[in-house]
Parts: C-alpha cells; structure tokens; sequence
C-alpha cells in the first residue's frame, strides 16, 4: 500500500498531484469503488484514467452524461475513505462500456464514527447556566460540555447537593439560545470556596438537544481551527444490504435528502469525514 499512507499532511494541505497519485494507485492495485448518484447506489465501480493520462473515468455507473454531483467509498486496510466531485462527460471505453467522466476531487476523506465530542467554554463568551434545586436556584458556569453531560462550577460550595440529586439546567448558550434539561449529578467536588460538579443531561426536549449539538460541533470547529487540526464535516455512513451482500456509502450531509427509498434494507449512522488529502 506504499504510497496510499505514506501521503501525510503537512501545513493542512497537499498539493493536487498527490490526489491524482493516490487515485492512480486505486486502479493499479484495483480497489473497488461503491458510487452514490442521483440519490441511487452503485456497489461495483472501477475507477480508470482515461487517454490523456490525466482525467478519471469511472465504469459501473449509469452513463447519463447529465452534470451532477457524485460520490465515491472505498476501503483501504479496514478504513473507508471517499470523494465527492463533478460528473463531466462520458467517453467510450471499447467492449467494457462507457466511462462516466469525472473531474479531480478537490480533497479525500477519511470516514470515521463518530464520537460524543467534549468541548470546553470559552472565557470571553462564557456558558452561564441557571440549575434548580427544589425551590432554590443556583448560578453557574459551564467549564465543559458534550451533548450528554456538561461540567459547571459553582461560585460558593452550597450544601445540599449530593451524587444522583436531580437538577433542573437552563443553559444559556451564546449565539444559540436557551436550552433546558433535567440532569442528575454525577460527580461533586469542592475547591478553594468553589464547589464543581458533573451533571449528566438525561431529558431534553428535541429542539433543545438540537441547539446544545450545534453549539457542541461549533465551538469544535473553532477549536480545531485554532489549532490547526485536520477540519471534520458530518455526514452520514448508508449501509445497504441485498441479496449480494452489505455495502457501505458515504453520504454527506446535503445529498441524504437524494436518496431514493427502495424495498432494499438500509441503516443510516452519522459520522465525521476528516480531511486525508486536499488541493492548494
């Protein structure tokens, strides 16, 4: 697999020409391809560089030379990697069909599940929450969050409040808005005057679990911006079973609304695709 990962980053970009290396070496070693067009599914592709030893033609797919977006997957060693790019043409390619012609991705994507990310609250906007304890209700802020649990600090120790008490939050969320939640304490401790706690959010109406994950994958992108880590998008993994056999599609998230319903099974995971190889 010598110059498949062997491509590493280096000051978050790569120049066009080691896409082109990574996708010539896909036909050389034969690596199947899974194609998503048109909101339908094509399993079997093979990806070819056509006669101007440039360009990219793809065989497997419909031939409608119609422009359009296309995606493709595939897996190298155990992990899923894929592209999305322009539909450009087709051209004749002998006994074997048409190639659908494709232009040059502007970057590749690894594919990875995602986790639960934890974030923390920035000084200059701090996330101030409001916590009800029967009658009485307590200030504080957010030191850390994820969208299952958020860590605060309370500004004097208060007596009463004890692991697997029930709370009730309103969470005020800079540039998102208010969101409420019952939690439960999870974990206490006292400090120099200061009392922290760890609260798990275990009800939350859809809309406001809807805020409080943006804010979430927010304030992520800016923290991987700041500190120059490789950017992640969200999307989603379709895996479709039929008689053949399982396969899985990468689909970002602005085409899932394309995909056609079928009477064949699918099952639908997010996930983040975190940038492998990109253009200048």
């Amino acid at each position: 697999m010598e110059g498949l990962h062997d491509l590493n980053r280096e000051g978050g970009t790569m120049e066009n020409r080691l896409i082109r290396h990574h996708l010539r070496n896909i036909i050389i070693l034969g690596i199947p391809l899974r194609a998503l067009r048109g909101g339908a599914f094509y399993p079997g592709c093979r990806l070819h560089l056509r006669d101007d030893g440039e360009s990219f033609g793809l065989l497997g797919v419909s031939s409608d030379p119609g422009p359009g977006r296309i995606v493709l997957t595939y897996t190298i060693d155990g992990y899923l990697y894929g592209f999305e790019t322009d539909v450009t043409g087709t051209d004749n390619a002998d006994e074997e069909g048409n190639f659908l012609c494709i232009g040059l991705p502007q970057k590749i994507v690894r594919i990875e599940r995602r986790k639960l990310c934890r974030v923390m609250s920035p000084e200059n906007q701090p996330v101030k929450v409001i916590a009800r304890l029967g009658d009485e209700e307590i200030e504080a802020h957010a030191i850390a969050m994820s969208e299952e649990h958020i860590g605060l600090v309370l500004p004097i120790a208060r007596r009463g409040l004890a692991v697997d008490m029930a709370l009730t939050l309103r969470i005020s969320l800079p540039g998102f808005g208010e969101v409420k939640a019952k939690g439960v304490v999870r974990f206490l401790r006292d400090a120099s005057g200061t009392q922290g706690l760890v609260v798990g959010l275990e009800e939350m109406g859809e809309p406001d679990h809807g805020l409080l994950g943006g804010y979430v994958r927010s304030r992520e992108v800016e923290t991987h911006a700041r500190n120059g880590t490789p950017r992640r998008e969200s999307g989603f993994t379709v895996t479709r079973y039929s008689a053949q056999g399982s396969q899985v599609f990468w689909c970002p998230a602005p085409l899932m609304a394309s995909i056609q319903v079928t009477d064949v099974a699918l099952e639908v995971a997010s996930v983040d695709a975190v940038d492998y190889l990109a253009e200048v």
